[in-house]
C-alpha cells in the first residue's frame, strides 16, 4: 500500500482528513494436513490493522477457490468468521 501524497507526517499544509493509519501485511499460507485436494491449491492471505493501537485486525485467506474472512482480536479470538462461497461445508483451524 503506498501512502497518498496528502497523507504523511511531514507537510507544509494540513494533512487530508481522508487519511487513515493502516498496516497491511501479506501472509504466506501453507498446507499442513487435511483434505489432500488442497495440498496443491494456490494459497495466500493478508492481515489488515486500521489503527495505531492494536485491538484487532482483519484476516483474509484465499485457499484455492475459497476465501475465509474474519476479524482477529488482540487475544487471538476470531469474530464472525465467514467462508465464501456461502454454504460451503468445512472446518478451519487457525494457529500461530
Amino acid at each position: 500500500m503506498h501512502a497518498a501524497y496528502a497523507c504523511g507526517t511531514r507537510t507544509l499544509v494540513k494533512s487530508a482528513v481522508a487519511c487513515i493509519d493502516a498496516t497491511q501485511m501479506p501472509l504466506v499460507v501453507t498446507y499442513v494436513s487435511g483434505d489432500t485436494a488442497f495440498s496443491t491449491a494456490a494459497m495466500s492471505g493478508t492481515f489488515l490493522v486500521d489503527s495505531l493501537l492494536f485491538t484487532g485486525g482483519y484476516l483474509t485467506l484465499t485457499i484455492g477457490p475459497y476465501q475465509i474472512l474474519t476479524q482477529v482480536m488482540a487475544d487471538g479470538s476470531l469474530v464472525d468468521p465467514y467462508l465464501w462461497p456461502r454454504g460451503t461445508p468445512g472446518t478451519v483451524a487457525v494457529s500461530r
